[in-house]
């Protein structure tokens, strides 16, 4: 309960974290668990390459954007 009460956590996130490191040596957090999330429809490149586009133009609208860069964007819904 101290660890609870200290880390302002859910009670449940700290008994999954105690579980998890239950088999590991002390002092030694558990893994990451990666890839828990939706992959992007965009690379960083295509998004430094549209901010820079609608900071230059801020009175375009999403589909002016879009049908202006169509091949960048054919596989984002607006």
């Amino acid at each position: 309960m101290k660890i609870i009460c200290k880390r302002k956590r859910a009670r449940s996130t700290i008994m999954k974290l105690l579980s998890s490191a239950k088999g590991l040596p002390s002092n030694t957090d558990p893994k990451h668990k990666f890839g828990s999330g939706r992959k992007h429809k965009t690379s960083y490149a295509a998004d430094t390459f549209l901010r820079i586009e609608i900071e230059k133009k801020p009175q375009l609208s999403a589909l002016d954007v879009k049908n202006l860069h169509a091949e960048l964007l054919q596989n984002v819904s607006f």
